[in-house]
């Protein structure tokens, strides 16, 4: 078990701090289901996540949903989380999936 250095706990827990900024990394998978492929959903999410400082990914799944995966500091990660379930101007988000998962210590954004 590896520990953060001065906090005692685990490292990529959930608890993690920033930088030690004493901010809350976390890193939430969101599947966004509705009309959210073709309508600049995933250039959109990469745009918001580069303005917050939020890493991670948001790609196209051959089920017609969009997978994001945001990893960062907590409250700018839940704001995301927040814009995903009402999308661009072009999308139409009919549902959204959120699960939590431990912080790999992702950098930069991924809109493939």
């Amino acid at each position: 078990m590896l520990l953060a250095p001065g906090t005692g706990e685990t490292v990529g827990s959930p608890r993690t701090t920033a930088g030690g900024r004493g901010l809350s990394v976390v890193r939430r998978r969101v599947l966004v289901e509705g009309d959210v492929q073709g309508v600049f959903f995933r250039d959109e999410c990469r745009k918001q996540a580069e303005r917050a400082g939020v890493a991670g990914s948001a790609r196209n799944r051959s089920d017609g949903r969009v997978e994001v995966v945001l990893e960062g500091d907590e409250g700018p990660v839940e704001r995301l989380v927040e814009w995903c379930r009402q999308g661009s101007s072009r999308s139409e988000v009919t549902g959204v999936e959120v699960t939590e998962e431990e912080p790999e210590g992702l950098s930069g954004f991924d809109a493939r």
